[in-house]
């Protein structure tokens, strides 16, 4: 049996360092800059996996199709586009995100990843084409169906929803409703990463985070903020930041806000627009 990437101490971890990222970058304690800004990827990754022939499928490109494949109640998503991280700075930062070849036996060119709770989650995997050969994973409570692409792990009870749902797109609302207020007018299929959380913090309610390569050895950093009664102080900090950009060793630096939705482009070397999620 292929080892279990996601035993429960490996599941609580990456809780946690998810946690961090997309809500948690406002409380006290460890931020985004405190998690990824101890390990940062080479500016010139070593290549592991030759993604050259391996293709997403037409129904799996980016964040808003795995929430439309899975039900309401999610309260974090993420999706890693593998094939788009090869050769940038934040390939191997990536790579960390999806199940490892020894998971199938082979790379996985995308994983979308969806938390219920801390113990309740769902994963859809691409492994870039038709299967051929490969084994489900099997291991108690956990179902993996590999009939058709993109895979499903998980949790059985979630499997099941997420193949009925894929199976009758109207048998019941998906996840995307409940994040689409800050996914609307993001390019979601043409990010390396990309997650949302609606977990409250002091700042908003619903958060969004997009990372994509900007050429040249830079990243583009794409945050996306629903505002609660607290978010003016969090506007004032990013147009306080953006008035010194040039001078904190960024190319482009843009805040824009539309009622409650508060959107920051970023882009600049990966530890500068990693550490400016704060």
């Amino acid at each position: 049996m292929p080892a279990k990437k996601k035993n429960d101490n490996t599941k609580l971890l990456i809780i946690a360092v998810a946690a961090i990222i997309l809500i948690g970058i406002f409380w006290i304690g460890p931020n985004l800059k405190d998690i990824v800004g101890s390990s940062q990827p080479a500016p010139a990754p070593v290549r592991t996996v030759d993604y050259t022939t391996l293709e997403l499928s037409s129904n799996f490109r980016g964040l808003a199709d795995g929430l439309n494949m899975t039900p309401r109640g999610v309260i974090w998503a993420q999706f890693v586009n593998m094939k788009l991280a090869s050769g940038t700075p934040i390939e191997e930062y990536a790579s960390e995100r999806v199940q490892s070849i020894g998971f199938y036996g082979v790379p996985l060119v995308a994983m979308y990843s969806a938390d219920y709770s801390a113990t309740s989650w769902i994963e859809l995997h691409d492994i870039g084409y038709t299967n051929q050969g490969i084994q489900p994973v099997r291991s108690e409570g956990m179902s993996n169906v590999i009939a058709a692409r993109p895979f499903i792990y998980g949790h059985t009870i979630n499997v099941e929803k997420t193949r009925q749902l894929i199976a009758d797109p109207s048998s019941m609302d998906s996840a995307y409703l409940d994040f689409q207020i800050v996914l609307e007018g993001i390019d979601v299929d043409n990010r390396i990463i990309s997650a949302v959380s609606n977990a409250p913090n002091q700042y908003a309610d619903i958060f969004y985070s997009g990372l994509s390569d900007a050429c040249n050895g830079l990243m583009k950093h794409e945050m996306v903020y629903h505002l609660n009664s607290g978010g003016a102080s969090l506007t004032s900090h990013y147009e306080d930041r953006a008035s010194n950009s040039i001078a904190n060793g960024f190319t482009s630096y843009d805040v824009t806000q539309d009622n409650n939705i508060l959107k920051v482009t970023v882009i600049g070397i990966l530890e500068n627009v990693l550490n400016e999620a704060i």
